[in-house]
């Protein structure tokens, strides 16, 4: 129909406007308003009020005049927002959809489109007016064209799903999967999909769904929000069917008297609900100051161990010794109270330090191998000594992994892999595709939440964990559970909303 094609020139707009316009002097006459000459905005109020009257042709009659009238201002060289053009044809859409004139406003947004290519507000209301009222498959593909033009393309997106649902759950089922790959990053993408995969009878599937979204989700609510009853049961009942081992990490932090009295109650609260074998902090127990007090590390090592039963282990961090005014001192004060903090509780397993280098650790648990290394970010004192550490670091990687006969493995540091120019990246390259299995590498320095798959090696990938936070939303220690599955080794509970997580003062 030639009404929807939109080859239109834009003289169509003003052609358009004039056919629909006979002023209604009679009518202005009785609502004492007066003769209306050059300013748009009063033939807009009188389209208002006309329409409260419901007297629907006279408020078409001065929206479209209005609309003629703002485009007049235009082409004088007078500038105004696009948002009043855009309030304007949708109030005139809106008053043809009263009339029952479904095709004149659509063909609103059609000429408007034609006038300017890039409106995409107005690709979007085709795409919703199409779903609506015409061509089902016409709608979509306009909807799509605007998620492909806006900054934030999810509102389209998701507005195509309030439509779609109403169609058929196998097209409902289908727009989910793809909004689910286009934006990853939104919550609603993988929760729609999970409870419709559930109302389906396809738990198959929602369990696939589910696990990935558990270890590729990166929004700062995870599944702990889902606003579904049901998702929240699915993601319970496939992190109890995990068989492997499970262990908490925590990021950056406290670096304040809040932050500290959260980092209490994660670890009280850690020692009656976990399941974890243990816990590690990776480094950076407080801000980075110059002049940091043994105070500080007899204050760490006492929080994270009262009322702890769980093995507690310590990676050293840039805001513990290289960032600080005394290096040296510092770096004593955390190998006295920190570094052997393990060392105070009843171990499950044997740990191994390494001879060169003590901060340096590992031990086997399960069917996994934990590999803790002295990597921290910051000031370079000793250029030296940094080739010498990070060649130590690569040296008890490479040796942990082919010795341990482990199924996975886990390397916690403070910092990413690529600190100091990547010089431990490819010695872990080499290490990762001799051990040709699942390789996590775990780091915190960033303070905030990332996971990506390593360019190095297929078998490696990079989370960094957020760091704790001393304001809403506050960020507790990750739950890691090792899956067996090679395909998707390691999966996340990040907390985040969980009611036992959240920290009253």
């Amino acid at each position: 129909m030639a009404l929807f094609k939109l080859y239109i020139f834009p003289l169509a707009a003003s052609l358009f406007c004039q056919l629909a316009l006979s002023a209604d002097t009679s009518r202005q006459s009785s609502l004492n308003i007066p003769p209306l000459s050059t300013n748009w905005f009063d033939y807009e109020k009188l389209a208002d009020a006309f329409y409260d009257m419901e007297d629907f042709e006279s408020s078409l009659t001065n929206s479209l005049q209005a609309i003629n009238m703002l485009e007049e201002s235009a082409q004088e060289g007078s500038e105004y927002p696009l948002k009043d053009r855009k309030r304007l044809i949708k109030k005139a859409a809106k008053i043809y959809r009263k009339q029952g004139n479904y095709y004149a406003a659509l063909y609103l947004f059609q000429i408007e489109v034609a006038r300017d290519p890039e409106a995409d507000w107005a690709v979007q209301k085709i795409g919703q007016w199409m779903l609506k009222y015409g061509n089902v498959k016409v709608g979509i593909r306009w909807l799509k064209r605007a998620t492909d033009m806006q900054n934030s393309p999810d509102q389209a997106w998701a507005k195509l799903g309030i439509y779609l649902r109403k169609w058929s759950t196998y097209r409902y089922l289908r727009y989910l999967r793809e909004g689910r790959d286009r934006f990853p990053y939104l919550a609603s993408s993988w929760d729609l999909l999970i409870t419709t995969l559930l109302d389906d009878y396809r738990p198959r599937e929602a369990k696939r769904v589910t696990a990935k979204a558990l270890s590729l989700f990166q929004a700062e609510s995870l599944w702990r929000t889902a606003s579904t009853a049901a998702g929240r049961q699915l993601i319970e009942a496939y992190t109890q069917d995990i068989s492997g081992e499970q262990f908490t990490a925590m990021g950056c932090g406290p670096y304040g008297v809040e932050a500290q009295v959260a980092l209490k109650h994660y670890m009280k609260t850690e020692s009656i609900v976990s399941k974890s074998a243990f816990i590690v902090h990776l480094g950076d127990l407080g801000k980075g100051i110059d002049e940091v007090p043994e105070s500080r590390y007899v204050n760490m090592a006492e929080t994270l161990s009262f009322n702890n039963h769980k093995p507690t282990f310590v990676v050293l961090g840039d805001n513990d010794w290289n960032d600080t005014l005394n290096p040296a001192q510092s770096l004593g004060y955390w190998k006295r109270h920190l570094g052997n903090l393990y060392e105070r509780f009843e171990l499950p397993f044997s740990v191994i330090t390494q001879p060169e280098r003590e901060e340096n650790f590992s031990f086997k648990l399960g069917d996994v191998v934990y590999i803790g290394i002295n990597l921290p970010e910051g000031r370079v004192h000793d250029e030296a000594e940094w080739k010498t550490r990070i060649t130590d670091n690569a040296k008890w990687i490479r040796q942990s992994l082919l010795s341990s006969n482990a199924k996975a493995a886990v390397i916690l540091a403070h910092a990413p892999a690529d600190v100091f120019n990547g010089q431990l990246l490819n010695s872990l390259r080499e290490s990762a595709l001799l051990f040709a299995k699942p390789l996590l590498f775990l780091h915190a320095n960033g303070h905030k939440w990332n996971y990506r798959q390593s360019e190095v090696a297929a078998n490696l990938i990079h989370v960094q964990l957020d760091k704790l936070h001393d304001k809403y939303p506050f960020y507790p220690p990750v739950q890691i559970s090792y899956t067996g599955f090679d395909t998707l080794p390691f999966v996340f509970d990040r907390r985040i909303a969980s009611p036992e997580w959240q920290v009253g003062y």
